[in-house]
């Protein structure tokens, strides 16, 4: 993923909030792994959301012992792919 990015994804919790969502081992990482609250608070969905997106094969995901885990690349590459850019027509 580009570096730039996942930095301009992060920015856009503010800072506190960047402290609170990875760790401190994660904060710097080039692709931090988050949980399903994580995610949740990124995107300000709902678990059950999070859930149809699963099962809908929107957003790519590790499960592990009935836990889910995201790849930050992972929600960047959903938001991308689902990215629309609205015309702007000025005048007549």
């Amino acid at each position: 993923m580009d570096k730039q990015r996942q930095t301009d994804a992060l920015q856009r919790l503010g800072q506190d909030r960047r402290h609170d969502l990875l760790g401190k081992d994660q904060l710097f990482q080039s692709d931090p792994i988050l949980n399903t609250e994580d995610v949740m608070k990124l995107l300000q969905v709902s678990r059950r959301t999070l859930q149809s997106w699963r099962d809908q094969g929107l957003i790519s995901f590790s499960a592990i012992h009935g836990k889910f885990y995201y790849r930050m690349s992972s929600i960047n590459k959903m938001l991308d792919a689902h990215l629309q850019k609205q015309e702007v027509h000025y005048g007549n």
